[in-house]
């Protein structure tokens, strides 16, 4: 198992404040199991350091990739290049939209709620119906809202850069969007 431990990370002290960006980064801190000092077997820590008798020097992170469930049921290891398209994807849109809602709207106050008010509605949707971990699983209200919120994306795109900007970001959203669906990247 491919592990590193604290003292390689941080050096000799294992200083705390190592120890709590690993639990922040890596999400788990797990103890060496002192069964045979068989280093396959685990132990997860809940506790912060030093509690339970836990040691900096008895601390150790496991960096292995099937270890950091991102969603239930999938693992590092099933997020591949279309994804993370998908991701920038959604981040350009949510920030085009933002960004269309503030310059549309008056000066003052009125830009900031209309910027708020978009992003919130539009992210709620999403949260709901469209995202991975969707409260509702409705797939052809997914698809319908996945295309109004990521049109509307791309068109504040082109309104607010040139419209080559907006045509590149267009095929790109349809590309990654077919290859979710169907060919060798589908869900």
């Amino acid at each position: 198992m491919a592990c590193v431990s604290v003292e390689e990370l941080f050096g000799d002290s294992g200083g705390f404040c190592g120890v709590h960006a690993a639990m922040l980064v890596l999400g788990r801190i797990c103890r060496r199991s002192t069964v045979n000092g068989d280093a396959a077997e685990w132990e997860a820590s809940d506790s912060g350091p030093g509690a339970g008798g836990l040691r900096p020097s008895s601390l150790w992170v496991v960096a292995e990739a099937h270890r950091f469930p991102l969603l239930p049921g999938m693992t590092v290891e099933d997020v591949n290049a279309n994804d993370l398209v998908a991701f920038f994807v959604e981040v350009v849109a949510f920030i085009a939209l933002a960004v269309f809602a503030w310059r549309a709207a008056p000066t003052g106050v009125r830009s900031w709620v209309w910027m708020l008010g978009i992003l919130i509605v539009a992210g709620s949707l999403w949260a709901l119906f469209v995202s991975p971990q969707a409260t509702f699983d409705v797939p052809v209200l997914a698809l319908l809202l996945k295309i109004v919120i990521l049109g509307a994306g791309v068109l504040a795109l082109r309104s607010l850069t040139s419209p080559v900007w907006g045509i590149l970001f267009g095929v790109v959203v349809v590309v990654n969007t077919v290859l979710i669906y169907i060919g060798p990247f589908a869900r």
